[in-house]
């Protein structure tokens, strides 16, 4: 099987289906992530943007993300860099086709991607350029998309609660996710905050009991072909 993430940041790769990539690659699945932004821009106002600090900083995070690549297998790992918190200034279409391009190159089965309801903007543009992307025709190889929730982002949507209905097993891989989001060292929190590794476990333990798992990362399904 080809598998496509899809993330508007550098860690969104690994906070929403990190045990699932490395599920995938150690049964021999092809997998490939795109990233959208840089993941350190929105930290920053406009006007330095440009600074050497700044530019600095951006290059670290793509290193992060190779290395937690590394961690889960990823066939390829591919960073557009876009300014983060900013995907509102640039036209869907210009997402959509980048994600067009790289659906057309490697001819994804299964494909996982943000849902429209995280508090990030970024997420909810991703999910609409995606959307916009794989529009049902029949020369589209895409028959599967799911929409994965992001720690720090998607429950933090108190007026909408993410609802799963697609599990995915992660007993044997869920210590790689948790090993891939220690190479954001810039990212990743100490406990309580989700976006840690006991952040990460807890969510895997609660997902699992739902569906009578020890560890499970869950999904929505977006579309389904069989």
């Amino acid at each position: 099987m080809k598998v496509l993430v899809i993330a508007a940041h550098p860690d969104d790769e690994v906070l929403g289906c990190g045990a699932t990539i490395a599920k995938h690659t150690k049964k021999g699945d092809i997998v490939d992530v795109l990233i959208l932004g840089d993941g350190i821009t929105a930290r920053y106002e406009e006007k330095d943007l440009n600074h050497p600090e700044v530019i600095q900083k951006v290059e670290e995070m793509k290193n992060h993300a190779a290395n937690a690549s590394e961690v889960l297998g990823v066939n390829k790992l591919q960073i557009e860099g876009f300014c983060c918190a900013r995907f509102d200034k640039i036209p869907l279409i210009d997402f959509a086709k980048i994600i067009e391009r790289k659906i057309k190159e490697f001819k994804p089965d299964r494909l996982y991607t943000h849902g429209p309801n995280d508090v990030s903007i970024d997420h909810g543009i991703v999910y609409r350029a995606v959307q916009t992307a794989t529009r049902p025709m029949s020369a589209d190889p895409v028959k599967e998309v799911f929409l994965m929730e992001i720690l720090s982002g998607t429950e933090w949507n108190f007026l909408e609660a993410f609802r799963p209905d697609y599990y995915v097993e992660v007993a044997e891989t869920i210590q790689l996710k948790v090993n891939a989001l220690r190479e954001y060292s810039s990212e990743r929190r100490e406990f309580p905050h989700p976006r840690s590794g006991e952040g990460i476990i807890t969510l895997a333990k609660k997902r699992g009991s739902e569906v009578g798992l020890n560890y499970a990362e869950a999904f929505k399904v977006f579309r389904l072909i069989d």
